[in-house]
């Protein structure tokens, strides 16, 4: 076994834990854009949902095929705002967004979601 062979197994893990997120995103009702360089990483996938009426979730993914060998990353954010363009088009003040958790992965994190929604698993 060699290097190539681990940086492999690694590129093949880190794409699985890519569509298995991408799969929970669409089958929860996320819309999916590109982050604007607004609140969240600039040219990056973003999903959001709004799961209130002065409330969103979303997810960004700052790494998102930026650096070879990077683990799979997205993060985690409440925001509390009238509507999407309120964070997708505008820069909005810090007290208006709480980090989840950043660093989210499915496996480990999904109840934390599923509390946001007021949702068991």
């Amino acid at each position: 076994m060699n290097k190539e062979y681990f940086q492999k197994v690694l590129e093949e893990e880190q794409e699985i834990r890519r569509d298995k997120f991408y799969l929970f995103m669409k089958n929860e009702g996320f819309t999916e854009t590109i982050g604007k360089n607004l609140n969240f990483t600039n040219e990056m996938p973003l999903f959001y949902k709004r799961i209130g009426e002065n409330k969103f979730l979303v997810f960004n993914i700052p790494y998102y095929g930026k650096v070879k060998g990077r683990f799979f990353q997205a993060d985690f954010w409440r925001v509390k705002v009238n509507n999407e363009d309120a964070f997708l088009k505008k820069k909005i003040d810090k007290t208006l967004y709480d980090d989840i958790i950043l660093g989210f992965k499915m496996e480990r994190d999904s109840e934390l979601y599923y509390k946001e929604i007021g949702r068991e698993v």
